[in-house]
C-alpha cells in the first residue's frame, strides 16, 4: 500500500516529461491557466453547475426532457417554456409564453391574489411568464400587483388578467 503514492507521483513526473519533450508542455500549462481562467469568469457571472445543466437542457430533444420530470426548461425557440410535471403518478408537459425581454422587468415584482376575508396569496411567478388567470379563475377579490423598484402599484380586477403587468412597467 506505501507504494501507491510515490508510483502515482512517478507516473504524473513521467507523463509531464513526456509532454515537456514532445512540446506539449506549454499547452498543457494554457490549458490549466484557461480552466483557472474559465472558474473564475464562472465565479464573476454567478454561474452554478445548476445554470449550466439548465444551459446545456435547451440542445436536448424533446424525448430527453420528457425523461426529466418536475422540471422547467426554455423551449429552444426561447418564445415559451416547458414545464414538465408529474400529476398522480403520470407525466405531463405544461408549455407556457416566455419573453427574455419582459423578464427583466419583471424581476422587481410581486403579484398577490387578495381575498374577501383579508387573506393574500403571494403568486408570484417567473419572470418572463405572463400571469395567465384572473382573479375570478383564483377565487379571490383581485389581484394585486406592485413594482419594488418603483413603487408603482396596480389591482386587477374581476376578468383583469395581469399578462406581463405592463401597467407597472418602467416607462
Amino acid at each position: 500500500m506505501d507504494f501507491i503514492f510515490p508510483f502515482i507521483f512517478g507516473c504524473i513526473s513521467v507523463a509531464i516529461f513526456l509532454l515537456y519533450i514532445n512540446g506539449y508542455f506549454e499547452l498543457f500549462f494554457s490549458l490549466i491557466k484557461g480552466f483557472k481562467l474559465m472558474n473564475k469568469k464562472m465565479k464573476e457571472l454567478n454561474i452554478t453547475p445548476e445554470n449550466l445543466n439548465q444551459m446545456a437542457t435547451m440542445f436536448l430533444s424533446d424525448k430527453e426532457l420528457k425523461q426529466n420530470s418536475n422540471t422547467t426548461y426554455l423551449s429552444k425557440s426561447g418564445k415559451c417554456m416547458h414545464i414538465y410535471y408529474d400529476f398522480l403518478g403520470k407525466e405531463y408537459m405544461l408549455t407556457v409564453p416566455y419573453n427574455r425581454s419582459s423578464s427583466v422587468d419583471m424581476i422587481q415584482y410581486q403579484v398577490d391574489a387578495m381575498y374577501q376575508d383579508g387573506n393574500t396569496l403571494t403568486i408570484t411567478q417567473q419572470s418572463g411568464i405572463p400571469y395567465l388567470v384572473n382573479s375570478k379563475d383564483l377565487g379571490c377579490e383581485k389581484i394585486n400587483a406592485i413594482n419594488h423598484e418603483t413603487d408603482v402599484y396596480h389591482e386587477y380586477k374581476s376578468d383583469e388578467v395581469p399578462q406581463y403587468c405592463t401597467e407597472i412597467c418602467d416607462v
